[in-house]
């Protein structure tokens, strides 16, 4: 997000610690967003969102560690915006009959050696041609298959990589990737990591990718999270 954007970000398992920092740090800011910020009851909120994933909807509607919810399904009557990632394969009658579609948008992969940027058509003809499509996909997010089709219908032909949400590269993964002629695609979020703590082998451009892209979201959920925002703020002032 601070790569993207630029903004203010502060990372800490105490949301309500990393709100007092960045208030401190940044006194000039008057909107903080917080990611899995739902659960952290402490943490005063102006407005609720929550996010579902559109395949695995509610799952088996258990909570973490049992099951993939953080806030049991009562809380969702209580959120003001829910967004649906994807389309929503098994609808719950307690999903709220009000929800916003959202879907990630491909637009170019980053070659993460020189930081060159190679929209979808040109990446493809250019570094999959002498392979036939055939790529290598890594992925350490918390639903990796989303990612992976998305490159699948592209046309790719992928050896995949799932890991775990954060998880780090096993190193005998890392020395197996460095073994592949084919180009290695990752997320945005795994590019982080990788940029830090690019392994040995890592040496020209070409090899390693992130793929970009974005949700769009309409201009009527933005209007309305904006037009809500600035009611409660005036209401708590």
């Amino acid at each position: 997000m601070y790569q993207r954007l630029g903004l203010p970000v502060v990372v800490h398992p105490d949301r309500v610690r990393a709100a007092s920092q960045l208030r401190a740090r940044y006194p000039e800011v008057d909107v903080l967003l917080s990611d899995d910020g739902l659960q952290h009851h402490k943490l005063a909120r102006t407005i609720e969102l929550v996010v579902i994933d559109g395949a695995r909807g509610l799952g088996n509607r258990f909570c973490l560690p049992a099951g993939p919810l953080r806030e049991p399904i009562g809380a969702l009557s209580k959120m003001d915006f829910v967004l649906v990632n994807g389309a929503l394969a098994n609808p719950h009658p307690l999903m709220p009959q009000t929800h916003w579609p959202v879907a990630f948008e491909l637009g170019y992969l980053c070659d993460l050696h020189d930081e060159a940027r190679y929209p979808i058509a040109e990446f493809i003809e250019q570094f999959l041609s002498a392979s036939e499509g055939r790529a290598t996909a890594l992925a350490a997010i918390g639903h990796p298959e989303r990612f992976f089709d998305a490159l699948r219908a592209l046309g790719l032909t992928l050896e995949t990589y799932p890991l775990a949400d954060h998880q780090p590269v096993p190193a005998e993964v890392l020395a197996h990737l460095g073994q592949l002629t084919q180009p290695l695609l990752m997320t945005e979020k795994d590019a982080v990591k990788w940029r830090e703590r690019k392994p040995a082998w890592h040496t020209q451009s070409g090899q390693v990718f992130a793929v970009c892209g974005h949700i769009p979201l309409s201009s009527a959920l933005v209007d309305s999270v904006l037009t809500l925002l600035d009611e409660r703020s005036k209401t708590a002032s």
